[in-house]
Order: C-alpha cells, then structure tokens, then sequence
C-alpha cells in the first residue's frame, strides 16, 4: 500500500476491473451441502481399502456359515461422522453464528461383498512308482531266515563196513560196532565200502534202510564178533552167523580154525580182499580160497545159546521132520545143515529153493529148530503170519509164506 506523504492528499484504493457478486446465503448453504455429499462418496468408496485405528470405516467380517448352510457374506458398515452447519446458517435444526449443528442419526451404509468363490482343484494322476530292475537274488528268494525245523527221520543212525551183498534178494550185511547184521535195502552197496544210513527192525529181527545212504569210506580189514555156525578145518572153511546172516570165510593157515566148533562166539580178525569194491561180483560155487572175506585171527570166547542159519532151503523131509538148509547167504558155497523141526512146523508153508533165516539151539547134539522166516524180501521177513516161531514173535506161533 502507498505511504502518506506530509503536505500530500492520500491516493484513493485500486478497484479491481470487476465486481465479485457474493452469492446469496441460501445458496451457500446448498453449495456446502452438495460439497460435503461428494466428498461422502468419494470417501464411502475408497474407506475400506484404509485400514489402522484412524479409520472411520468398520468392517464387520461374520467368520461362519448360517445354519442354514448359506455361503458367508462379507457385511461393511460405514458409519458417516456428524456434519456441521456452515457458519452463519440459520433456521430449524441450525445453530447461530460460531455453533456446529450435530445430526443426530448418523447414516449407515451397508456394502455386501460376495465370498470369493475357492477354486476345486481336480486330482492329478500321479505315475505308478517304477520298479527297479531285479537282480539275480530277486528271481532266487531265499528262505526264511528261521525255517520251521524238519522233523527227524525215522530210524536209529547206523555205520558199518559192508561185509558181503545179495542184489537177488536186495540185502547186505555190515559190521557195525563188531555185531553182524543184516540190512534190506532197494539197492545193495559193494563191500568193502564204509557207509552210515538210518534203520529200523523188521519183525524177524533184522533191519531195513530207512532214509538215504551215504558211503564215508573204504575198508580192507574188519574186527566181527559172530557164531560159528559151519566149520570145515580140512577145506579152511568157516562160515560166521547173525541174525539173517551166514558169511562164509577162507582161512589160509587151517591151522587158525583148531579148537573152534560149531556153535562157538568168536572174535574174527577178517580181511576184505576186494581192492576194486565197485567191480565186486559175487560168485557161486566157488573155492574157499577165492573167498573174498579172509580170516586172519579168531579167538572162541564162550559157547552160544542159539545158533543162526541163514540161506538157500535146500529140502524138507516131513516123515522125518527133518529140513537142510545152505548155509551161505551170500549164495557161493553149497555147505548145509540138518535141522530137526517141531511136530507143528507147517511144511506146506515153505517151499525149497527160497531163502530164509532160522534160529536153533543144540539138544543133545542134535540142533534143533526154534524159529523160521523168509529171507528174501523186506516185505516177507516184515510179515509174522509167514513166519514160525521165535521169528514170529512167539515161541508156539507157526505161519508161512503163503505158498
């Protein structure tokens, strides 16, 4: 503005080239009014997206379901604050000049939001998982760690060194700890094989394989405690019995067999001559010397009870009760024996030229028969109706071979 200047008329105002019209009061109050609701909207429309404690703006948020079972709705409230009057305002509901007029129902605005809609995701297929290549130990499993353990086969485990065989009659004879005895089996081993297999006794009293056989080893010499049950000092002859067994044997020096009888228990140190037992081939009448058991000590030790035959059937004599028979299991000596039987032995039950077994006692020199079986077969010497008397279990039983 311009300084008065002493002695000087101030200058008059500058005047704007135009005039301003103030509008009118009512009109004001409209201006304000329509003001203040533009502003409300634009406020209404971005206050949700405002969020802290200085918001005017509530969102009410229901977290379930109606049980009903209708999808949840996000519900936003607005809550607009009280307007004031523009100053200088007048009338109903208007304060004077330097008041604020307060509405009373502060208006409420109501945004409904939709639940966003989750996606179903369908399942994806997933690849079968692929198998590794197999090894050799997955096409040959192996077995269970702890197996159920297998039960014991049947039989007492028997060792012994095959002394003699008869493939015709499927039998082999063996000293196994000193004792002749004689052994069924579907097939025979050579002798002079050492073998080890499992048994069980048949009714007659001899035994039968009753598992597989194993051969352990090969023997030239065997020690046998046996009855003498022929003896033929002039020829070198002895032949040593078992139950089932008669084993002819050759003694070079006759001079050994002095003061051995028949009927004596012996202790025989014997020699196996077959230095090629795979290739043995029994032989039938031959010479004592071609033997192929060979004697080499014996030493008598007691007089036997009984005396054990075991051979060929050679005849039987019913008006005299009288039966021969060979005394060679092995079958390559024709030597025999007489043997008185009982009153009630069945001829008619047996038949010359079968093999058995039989048991006698000496009575007044006379050696008489006590008990009689088949030998020729597993299955006949197993079976008590085809045998008499103590190899039928029974001093008084008589049977046969069916025959």
């Amino acid at each position: 503005m311009s300084k008065a200047v002493p002695g000087k008329s101030p200058r008059p105002p500058r005047r704007l080239p135009f005039r301003v019209k103030v509008p009118e009061r009512n009109e004001l109050i409209a201006f304000a009014l329509a003001t203040l609701a533009v502003g409300l909207m634009v406020g209404l429309a971005i206050g949700p997206m405002i969020t802290g404690a200085a918001s005017p703006i509530t969102l009410l948020i229901p977290g379930t379901a109606t049980e009903e079972g209708e999808s949840a709705e996000t519900t936003t409230t607005a809550v607009a604050p009280p307007l004031g009057s523009p100053a200088g305002s007048k009338g109903g509901g208007q304060a004077n000049s330097g008041e604020t007029t307060v509405v009373s129902a502060p208006a409420t605005v109501v945004v409904e939001t939709p639940a966003p809609e989750t996606p179903v995701e369908e399942p994806v297929e997933e690849d079968p998982p692929v198998e590794p290549a197999g090894t050799p130990d997955d096409t040959n499993p192996k077995p269970d760690p702890d197996p159920d353990p297998e039960p014991e086969p049947d039989g007492v485990l028997l060792e012994g060194t095959v002394l003699a065989n008869s493939p015709s009659t499927k039998t082999y004879w063996v000293n196994s700890g000193g004792d002749l005895v004689t052994i069924f089996a579907s097939t025979v081993p050579d002798p002079g094989l050492v073998v080890s297999t499992r048994v069980l006794p048949l009714s007659n009293g001899t035994l039968t394989e009753s598992d597989g056989r194993s051969a352990v080893d090969i023997a030239k010499t065997s020690e046998l405690k046996a009855v003498v049950s022929y003896v033929n000092p002039n020829a070198g002859l002895v032949v040593l019995s078992g139950r089932g067994a008669s084993l002819p044997v050759y003694a070079a020096d006759p001079a050994t067999l002095a003061g051995v009888e028949q009927g004596t228990a012996v202790d025989a140190g014997l020699r196996l001559d077959v230095p090629d037992p795979e290739n043995f081939v029994t032989r039938a009448g031959v010479d004592p010397s071609e033997l192929s058991i060979q004697l080499e000590t014996i030493e008598p030790v007691s007089e036997a009870d009984e005396i054990e035959f075991s051979g060929r059937l050679e005849s039987l004599d019913p008006e005299n009760g009288v039966i021969s028979l060979v005394v060679d299991s092995t079958g390559q000596i024709d030597s025999t024996v007489e043997l008185m039987v009982p009153s009630d032995f069945p001829f008619d039950s047996f038949k010359a030229g079968s093999n058995y077994s039989a048991t006698a006692t000496r009575v007044d020199g006379v050696l008489q028969l006590v008990g009689f079986s088949p030998a020729n077969g597993k299955a006949a010497a197993n079976d008590p109706a085809r045998a008499f008397g103590t190899h039928a279990g029974s001093d008084n039983s008589r049977a046969g071979d069916g025959s």
